[in-house]
């Protein structure tokens, strides 16, 4: 009967661990990968009207809502965050459609920004910024465009996108116009 019990205590155990793993968030590292779906970038600009819309009080939590808001019209994102003087660290991120906060743990990348300033919006070149972003798999190829937008001071928005210029500026003007309203109500 001891032998039994032991056996069914175990088995409840194992089934507690593979419970709680499916109802903790999942993050992006490096060595999660996303299968390839059918996700389609959204053409639908109008949508971004709605980007400021309900945001919680806390200024983090805020601007970490309105970065996921936008992952359906973007390929990939990531979110950084001024840490520790002047390093940024990635806080969240989104790919296919699917956001993923990250924590201090999971972007091990300390990535090296030059200042922006507030709502500056710069194209990234770099390769070597290229291969830390493919190391979190936001980077499909070498035609992806890679972009930054600093909705406020400490914060960095990264966007790729692999859609043809006359779309991506359109977007990505919308975007810094609901961004710019935002950030005006906050101060």
């Amino acid at each position: 009967m001891e032998k039994i019990s032991r056996l069914l205590w175990s088995q409840i155990q194992r089934f507690q661990i593979k419970l709680q793993s499916l109802l903790e968030p999942k993050t992006l590292t490096p060595h999660l990968r996303l299968e390839e779906s059918s996700f389609e970038v959204s053409s639908d600009i109008n949508q971004l009207e709605y980007l400021g819309d309900d945001l919680p009080q806390d200024p983090q939590e805020r601007w970490v809502v309105t970065f996921s808001r936008l992952n359906a019209f973007f390929e990939a994102g990531m979110m950084l965050s001024k840490y520790q003087e002047k390093k940024w660290v990635a806080v969240a991120a989104f790919r296919q459609g699917k956001f993923f906060p990250l924590s201090l743990e999971d972007a091990e990348i300390v990535f090296p920004f030059p200042d922006m300033g507030t709502h500056e919006v710069r194209q990234v070149t770099q390769e070597t910024f290229r291969k830390n972003l493919a190391t979190f798999g936001l980077i499909k190829n070498e035609e992806t465009r890679i972009l930054t937008l600093a909705p406020q001071p400490g914060i960095i928005y990264l966007f790729t996108s692999e859609m043809p210029d006359p779309w991506l500026k359109t977007v990505i003007s919308a975007v810094h116009r609901e961004l710019s309203s935002i950030y005006r109500r906050d101060q």
